[in-house]
Protein backbone atom coordinates (compact mmCIF):
# COMPACT_ATOMS: atom_id res chain seq x y z
CA UNK A 1 0.00 0.00 0.00
CA UNK A 2 1.48 3.22 -0.85
CA UNK A 3 1.17 6.56 1.30
CA UNK A 4 -2.07 7.81 -1.12
CA UNK A 5 -3.83 4.78 -0.01
CA UNK A 6 -2.51 5.36 3.64
CA UNK A 7 -4.21 8.60 3.85
CA UNK A 8 -7.35 7.57 2.71
CA UNK A 9 -7.73 4.70 5.36
CA UNK A 10 -9.71 6.96 7.45
CA UNK A 11 -11.99 10.39 7.17
CA UNK A 12 -10.15 13.05 5.72
CA UNK A 13 -8.91 15.78 7.35
CA UNK A 14 -9.18 19.35 6.12
CA UNK A 15 -8.45 23.26 7.20
CA UNK A 16 -9.12 26.33 5.77
CA UNK A 17 -6.50 27.25 2.86
CA UNK A 18 -4.17 30.46 2.13
CA UNK A 19 -2.70 30.95 -1.02
CA UNK A 20 0.60 29.54 -1.59
CA UNK A 21 4.01 30.85 -0.99
CA UNK A 22 5.84 30.45 -4.15
CA UNK A 23 9.54 30.32 -4.76
CA UNK A 24 10.07 31.90 -7.97
CA UNK A 25 13.78 33.09 -7.99
CA UNK A 26 15.17 29.84 -7.10
CA UNK A 27 18.79 30.44 -8.65
CA UNK A 28 20.79 29.30 -5.63
CA UNK A 29 23.30 26.70 -4.26
CA UNK A 30 20.15 23.74 -3.77
CA UNK A 31 20.69 21.12 -6.17
CA UNK A 32 17.59 20.25 -8.67
CA UNK A 33 15.71 17.19 -7.26
CA UNK A 34 16.18 13.83 -9.11
CA UNK A 35 13.29 13.15 -11.27
CA UNK A 36 13.94 9.22 -12.06
CA UNK A 37 13.18 6.46 -10.00
CA UNK A 38 15.77 5.53 -7.81
CA UNK A 39 17.08 1.64 -8.58
CA UNK A 40 15.73 -1.30 -5.93
CA UNK A 41 18.02 -1.10 -3.18
CA UNK A 42 17.87 3.05 -2.94
CA UNK A 43 14.35 3.13 -2.71
CA UNK A 44 14.17 -0.09 -0.41
CA UNK A 45 16.83 1.91 2.02
CA UNK A 46 14.51 5.01 1.81
CA UNK A 47 11.30 3.07 2.54
CA UNK A 48 12.95 1.39 5.43
CA UNK A 49 14.49 4.05 6.83
CA UNK A 50 13.95 7.90 5.58
CA UNK A 51 10.52 7.75 4.74
CA UNK A 52 8.67 4.21 5.88
CA UNK A 53 5.12 5.43 5.15
CA UNK A 54 6.08 4.88 1.42
CA UNK A 55 6.26 1.12 2.16
CA UNK A 56 4.23 1.10 5.19
CA UNK A 57 3.32 -2.96 5.16
CA UNK A 58 7.62 -3.03 6.26
CA UNK A 59 6.47 -1.18 9.81
CA UNK A 60 3.15 -3.02 11.13
CA UNK A 61 0.70 -2.20 8.25
CA UNK A 62 -1.78 0.71 7.50
CA UNK A 63 -4.13 0.28 10.51
CA UNK A 64 -1.64 1.76 13.72
CA UNK A 65 -1.40 4.94 11.20
CA UNK A 66 -4.99 5.09 10.41
CA UNK A 67 -5.73 5.19 14.05
CA UNK A 68 -3.09 7.78 15.08
CA UNK A 69 -4.85 9.60 12.41
CA UNK A 70 -8.53 9.07 13.31
CA UNK A 71 -7.34 10.22 16.54
CA UNK A 72 -5.92 13.89 15.34
CA UNK A 73 -9.10 14.00 13.41
CA UNK A 74 -11.80 13.65 16.42
CA UNK A 75 -9.40 15.84 18.46
CA UNK A 76 -9.48 18.56 16.07
CA UNK A 77 -12.90 18.15 14.63
CA UNK A 78 -15.85 16.43 17.59
CA UNK A 79 -16.80 18.61 20.71
CA UNK A 80 -16.26 17.97 24.24
CA UNK A 81 -13.09 15.39 24.05
CA UNK A 82 -10.77 15.10 26.90
CA UNK A 83 -7.40 13.84 26.95
CA UNK A 84 -5.75 12.35 29.41
CA UNK A 85 -2.46 14.20 28.28
CA UNK A 86 -3.43 17.17 26.75
CA UNK A 87 -6.10 18.37 29.57
CA UNK A 88 -9.12 20.32 28.17
CA UNK A 89 -9.26 19.55 24.55
CA UNK A 90 -12.04 22.53 23.63
CA UNK A 91 -9.72 24.94 25.95
CA UNK A 92 -6.64 23.98 23.61
CA UNK A 93 -8.64 24.24 20.60
CA UNK A 94 -10.09 27.77 20.94
CA UNK A 95 -6.30 29.11 21.39
CA UNK A 96 -5.45 28.24 17.76
CA UNK A 97 -6.42 29.49 14.51
CA UNK A 98 -5.64 26.73 12.17
CA UNK A 99 -5.10 26.49 8.48
CA UNK A 100 -3.29 24.57 5.50
CA UNK A 101 -0.52 26.19 3.04
CA UNK A 102 1.85 25.20 0.55
CA UNK A 103 5.58 26.43 -0.65
CA UNK A 104 5.79 25.42 -4.40
CA UNK A 105 9.27 25.12 -5.76
CA UNK A 106 9.80 26.02 -9.39
CA UNK A 107 12.19 23.47 -10.98
CA UNK A 108 14.22 24.13 -13.85
CA UNK A 109 12.67 21.93 -15.73
CA UNK A 110 9.05 23.37 -15.58
CA UNK A 111 8.51 20.85 -12.89
CA UNK A 112 6.83 22.15 -9.57
CA UNK A 113 7.57 20.84 -5.92
CA UNK A 114 4.11 21.84 -3.53
CA UNK A 115 5.55 21.34 0.49
CA UNK A 116 2.27 21.01 2.38
CA UNK A 117 2.42 22.36 5.75
CA UNK A 118 -0.43 23.40 8.69
CA UNK A 119 -0.07 26.62 10.18
CA UNK A 120 -1.03 26.96 14.04
CA UNK A 121 -2.05 30.91 15.09
CA UNK A 122 -2.72 31.46 18.70
CA UNK A 123 -5.64 33.58 18.46
CA UNK A 124 -6.06 37.48 19.56
CA UNK A 125 -7.95 40.36 19.66
CA UNK A 126 -8.66 42.30 16.40
CA UNK A 127 -7.08 45.17 17.64
CA UNK A 128 -3.86 42.85 18.35
CA UNK A 129 -0.99 43.96 16.13
CA UNK A 130 2.26 42.18 17.92
CA UNK A 131 3.96 40.18 15.11
CA UNK A 132 3.72 36.32 15.59
CA UNK A 133 6.62 34.39 16.93
CA UNK A 134 7.27 31.81 14.36
CA UNK A 135 8.38 28.27 15.40
CA UNK A 136 9.00 25.61 12.74
CA UNK A 137 8.16 21.75 13.89
CA UNK A 138 9.46 19.04 11.53
CA UNK A 139 8.34 15.63 12.33
CA UNK A 140 10.10 11.83 12.13
CA UNK A 141 9.95 9.97 9.69
CA UNK A 142 6.78 8.43 10.79
CA UNK A 143 4.64 11.55 11.04
CA UNK A 144 2.41 13.47 8.83
CA UNK A 145 0.53 16.57 9.03
CA UNK A 146 -2.57 14.26 10.14
CA UNK A 147 -1.42 11.79 12.19
CA UNK A 148 1.13 12.97 15.06
CA UNK A 149 -0.82 14.83 17.65
CA UNK A 150 1.58 15.40 20.28
CA UNK A 151 4.31 15.40 18.38
CA UNK A 152 3.74 17.54 15.98
CA UNK A 153 1.88 20.69 18.29
CA UNK A 154 3.95 19.56 21.61
CA UNK A 155 4.30 23.59 21.73
CA UNK A 156 0.66 23.90 21.72
CA UNK A 157 -0.40 21.90 24.34
CA UNK A 158 2.17 23.26 26.95
CA UNK A 159 0.78 26.28 28.54
CA UNK A 160 0.75 28.25 26.06
CA UNK A 161 -1.36 30.97 27.54
CA UNK A 162 1.18 31.50 30.08
CA UNK A 163 3.30 33.26 26.90
CA UNK A 164 0.52 35.02 25.18
CA UNK A 165 0.96 38.27 26.93
CA UNK A 166 4.32 38.46 25.56
CA UNK A 167 3.90 37.38 22.15
CA UNK A 168 1.64 35.63 19.36
CA UNK A 169 2.89 32.19 18.61
CA UNK A 170 2.66 30.84 15.21
CA UNK A 171 3.71 26.76 14.86
CA UNK A 172 4.62 25.97 11.30
CA UNK A 173 4.65 21.68 11.13
CA UNK A 174 6.05 20.03 8.59
CA UNK A 175 6.67 16.68 7.37
CA UNK A 176 8.77 14.58 4.70
CA UNK A 177 5.59 13.13 3.62
CA UNK A 178 3.15 16.18 2.43
CA UNK A 179 5.23 16.82 -0.45
CA UNK A 180 3.39 16.48 -4.09
CA UNK A 181 5.74 17.06 -7.77
CA UNK A 182 4.15 18.03 -10.58
CA UNK A 183 5.68 17.57 -14.08
CA UNK A 184 5.65 19.89 -16.82
CA UNK A 185 2.09 18.36 -18.53
CA UNK A 186 0.52 18.62 -14.41
CA UNK A 187 0.95 14.75 -13.80
CA UNK A 188 1.03 15.07 -9.93
CA UNK A 189 2.76 12.40 -7.65
CA UNK A 190 3.82 12.02 -4.23
CA UNK A 191 7.24 13.24 -3.62
CA UNK A 192 9.64 10.16 -3.23
CA UNK A 193 13.30 11.30 -2.44
CA UNK A 194 16.35 9.33 -4.46
CA UNK A 195 18.84 10.66 -2.39
CA UNK A 196 19.36 12.79 1.05
CA UNK A 197 20.34 15.86 -1.63
CA UNK A 198 16.39 15.58 -2.19
CA UNK A 199 15.45 15.70 0.88
CA UNK A 200 18.23 18.40 1.96
CA UNK A 201 17.26 20.27 -0.95
CA UNK A 202 13.91 20.60 -0.48
CA UNK A 203 14.15 21.40 3.84
CA UNK A 204 16.12 24.42 2.29
CA UNK A 205 14.38 25.95 -0.37
CA UNK A 206 11.55 25.57 2.22
CA UNK A 207 13.16 27.58 4.76
CA UNK A 208 14.43 30.32 1.94
CA UNK A 209 10.47 30.31 1.25
CA UNK A 210 9.13 30.61 4.53
CA UNK A 211 11.55 33.39 5.18
CA UNK A 212 10.70 35.68 2.47
CA UNK A 213 6.98 35.74 3.11
CA UNK A 214 7.12 35.47 7.33
CA UNK A 215 10.47 37.44 7.69
CA UNK A 216 12.00 36.37 10.47
CA UNK A 217 11.86 32.13 11.85
CA UNK A 218 12.60 32.31 15.50
CA UNK A 219 13.10 28.67 16.08
CA UNK A 220 13.26 25.74 14.36
CA UNK A 221 12.59 22.03 15.82
CA UNK A 222 13.85 18.67 14.27
CA UNK A 223 12.89 15.75 15.71
CA UNK A 224 14.68 12.64 14.73
CA UNK A 225 16.07 11.75 11.70
CA UNK A 226 14.98 15.12 9.63
CA UNK A 227 18.39 16.46 12.30
CA UNK A 228 20.18 14.74 9.35
CA UNK A 229 18.44 16.06 6.69
CA UNK A 230 18.29 19.63 8.36
CA UNK A 231 22.18 19.30 8.43
CA UNK A 232 22.49 18.20 4.47
CA UNK A 233 20.45 21.36 3.83
CA UNK A 234 23.19 23.32 5.52
CA UNK A 235 25.44 21.62 3.43
CA UNK A 236 24.51 23.72 0.17
CA UNK A 237 23.94 27.17 2.16
CA UNK A 238 26.31 29.86 1.84
CA UNK A 239 27.11 32.28 4.85
CA UNK A 240 25.00 34.87 3.06
CA UNK A 241 22.13 33.00 3.50
CA UNK A 242 22.50 32.22 7.41
CA UNK A 243 18.86 34.98 7.73
CA UNK A 244 17.08 31.96 6.61
CA UNK A 245 18.04 29.85 9.47
CA UNK A 246 16.05 30.14 12.65
CA UNK A 247 18.40 31.31 15.52
CA UNK A 248 16.70 29.06 18.12
CA UNK A 249 17.75 25.49 17.03
CA UNK A 250 16.76 22.07 19.01
CA UNK A 251 17.67 18.74 17.60
CA UNK A 252 15.16 16.36 19.36
CA UNK A 253 16.36 13.15 19.89
CA UNK A 254 17.81 12.89 16.36
CA UNK A 255 21.08 12.12 15.14
CA UNK A 256 23.52 13.67 12.72
CA UNK A 257 24.50 10.51 10.34
CA UNK A 258 23.48 7.34 8.99
CA UNK A 259 26.77 6.13 10.31
CA UNK A 260 25.80 6.54 13.56
CA UNK A 261 21.90 6.13 13.35
CA UNK A 262 23.07 2.51 12.01
CA UNK A 263 25.59 1.69 14.51
CA UNK A 264 23.54 -0.15 16.91
CA UNK A 265 22.27 -2.45 14.25
CA UNK A 266 23.30 -6.12 13.88
CA UNK A 267 23.59 -5.37 10.20
CA UNK A 268 24.65 -1.67 10.34
CA UNK A 269 27.78 -2.01 8.68
CA UNK A 270 25.77 -3.11 5.31
CA UNK A 271 23.46 -0.76 5.44
CA UNK A 272 25.89 2.37 5.54
CA UNK A 273 27.57 0.98 2.84
CA UNK A 274 24.30 0.43 0.76
CA UNK A 275 23.61 4.21 2.11
CA UNK A 276 26.71 5.50 1.27
CA UNK A 277 26.82 4.26 -2.15
CA UNK A 278 23.37 5.22 -3.42
CA UNK A 279 23.36 8.58 -1.89
CA UNK A 280 21.80 8.19 1.61
CA UNK A 281 24.20 9.14 3.86
CA UNK A 282 26.65 12.20 4.77
CA UNK A 283 29.32 13.59 6.67
CA UNK A 284 27.94 13.54 10.58
CA UNK A 285 28.86 17.01 12.09
CA UNK A 286 30.45 17.88 9.61
CA UNK A 287 27.92 20.00 7.66
CA UNK A 288 26.68 21.57 10.82
CA UNK A 289 30.09 22.90 11.88
CA UNK A 290 31.22 23.65 8.40
CA UNK A 291 28.71 25.73 7.79
CA UNK A 292 28.74 28.08 10.86
CA UNK A 293 32.43 28.23 10.90
CA UNK A 294 32.33 29.96 7.52
CA UNK A 295 29.13 32.07 9.24
CA UNK A 296 32.11 33.24 12.29
CA UNK A 297 34.57 34.44 9.98
CA UNK A 298 31.55 37.07 8.37
CA UNK A 299 29.32 37.78 11.16
CA UNK A 300 29.05 37.29 15.10
CA UNK A 301 27.33 34.12 15.98
CA UNK A 302 26.63 35.27 19.74
CA UNK A 303 22.62 35.76 19.23
CA UNK A 304 22.65 31.95 18.46
CA UNK A 305 21.39 28.71 20.55
CA UNK A 306 21.41 25.13 19.76
CA UNK A 307 19.49 22.73 22.33
CA UNK A 308 20.39 18.90 21.69
CA UNK A 309 17.90 17.11 23.48
CA UNK A 310 18.26 12.87 24.05
CA UNK A 311 16.84 10.89 26.49
CA UNK A 312 18.60 8.07 28.23
CA UNK A 313 17.91 4.31 26.25
CA UNK A 314 16.85 6.05 23.33
CA UNK A 315 16.25 2.43 21.40
CA UNK A 316 16.33 4.17 18.32
CA UNK A 317 19.54 6.39 18.76
CA UNK A 318 22.23 5.38 20.49
CA UNK A 319 24.28 8.96 20.01
CA UNK A 320 23.08 12.42 20.65
CA UNK A 321 22.77 14.46 17.34
CA UNK A 322 25.51 16.45 18.05
CA UNK A 323 28.77 14.93 20.10
CA UNK A 324 30.67 16.67 23.07
CA UNK A 325 33.11 17.80 20.65
CA UNK A 326 30.89 19.09 17.94
CA UNK A 327 28.97 21.06 21.38
CA UNK A 328 32.62 22.49 22.01
CA UNK A 329 33.56 23.64 18.81
CA UNK A 330 30.36 25.21 17.91
CA UNK A 331 30.34 27.17 21.26
CA UNK A 332 33.99 28.60 20.22
CA UNK A 333 32.22 29.55 17.71
CA UNK A 334 29.87 31.99 19.87
CA UNK A 335 26.66 29.68 19.54
CA UNK A 336 24.83 29.36 23.19
CA UNK A 337 24.48 25.58 23.28
CA UNK A 338 22.84 23.61 25.56
CA UNK A 339 22.86 19.68 25.56
CA UNK A 340 19.57 18.17 27.34
CA UNK A 341 19.92 14.98 28.05
CA UNK A 342 16.67 13.23 29.97
CA UNK A 343 15.88 10.44 32.04
CA UNK A 344 12.64 9.49 30.95
CA UNK A 345 10.66 7.99 34.68
CA UNK A 346 9.62 4.85 34.37
CA UNK A 347 5.89 4.89 35.50
CA UNK A 348 5.75 7.64 31.92
CA UNK A 349 5.94 5.13 29.12
CA UNK A 350 8.19 1.78 27.65
CA UNK A 351 11.64 2.14 26.69
CA UNK A 352 10.48 2.00 23.15
CA UNK A 353 8.18 4.80 23.79
CA UNK A 354 11.14 6.85 25.08
CA UNK A 355 12.22 8.38 21.50
CA UNK A 356 8.99 9.55 20.48
CA UNK A 357 7.07 10.95 23.36
CA UNK A 358 5.75 14.39 22.98
CA UNK A 359 8.00 17.36 24.27
CA UNK A 360 5.11 18.02 26.57
CA UNK A 361 5.46 15.14 28.50
CA UNK A 362 9.36 14.83 29.05
CA UNK A 363 11.88 17.39 31.18
CA UNK A 364 14.13 17.38 33.58
CA UNK A 365 13.08 15.95 36.79
CA UNK A 366 10.67 18.16 38.86
CA UNK A 367 11.26 20.60 35.94
CA UNK A 368 9.18 22.36 33.32
CA UNK A 369 8.89 20.00 30.51
CA UNK A 370 11.28 20.75 27.15
CA UNK A 371 8.25 22.10 25.41
CA UNK A 372 7.51 24.70 27.85
CA UNK A 373 11.55 25.47 28.18
CA UNK A 374 11.59 26.19 24.60
CA UNK A 375 8.29 28.27 24.64
CA UNK A 376 10.56 30.27 27.33
CA UNK A 377 13.56 30.58 25.37
CA UNK A 378 11.48 32.35 22.57
CA UNK A 379 10.05 34.58 24.94
CA UNK A 380 13.25 35.23 26.48
CA UNK A 381 15.19 36.20 22.77
CA UNK A 382 11.71 38.26 22.18
CA UNK A 383 12.58 40.21 24.67
CA UNK A 384 16.19 40.52 24.17
CA UNK A 385 15.20 41.76 20.24
CA UNK A 386 12.99 44.08 21.81
CA UNK A 387 15.60 45.95 23.96
CA UNK A 388 17.97 46.21 20.92
CA UNK A 389 15.26 48.22 19.08
CA UNK A 390 14.09 50.31 22.04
Amino acid sequence: MNIEALLNTSEGIYFPEKDDIVLENNKQNFPAVHKEESGFFSSLFRDFLFTPLHDVYLHGGPAPMAHQKNIYRRFWFEENQNCVYYGQVEKIKKQFDVFDQKVVINEADGSKISVSFRTYETKSSEDDDRPFTNLIVYGGNTSTLDNNLGGNLSEGFSHVEKYLDSYRLRILNFSVYDVTVTSPEGKQEYFKPHCLDDLGSVMGNTLKALHESFGNIEGIICHSLTCIVFSKALEFLEPEQLNIIPKFIVLDRGTSSVKKATRSWSIGYILLTIAEYFGWSNQEEIHICNFFNRCSKQQDLKDRDIWVVSVEDDVYFKDPALDNSSLRYLKKLGIKVKDVALKVPLDKSTLSAHHARPRNEIGPLFGNSISDMILAKLDENKNEVDKIHE
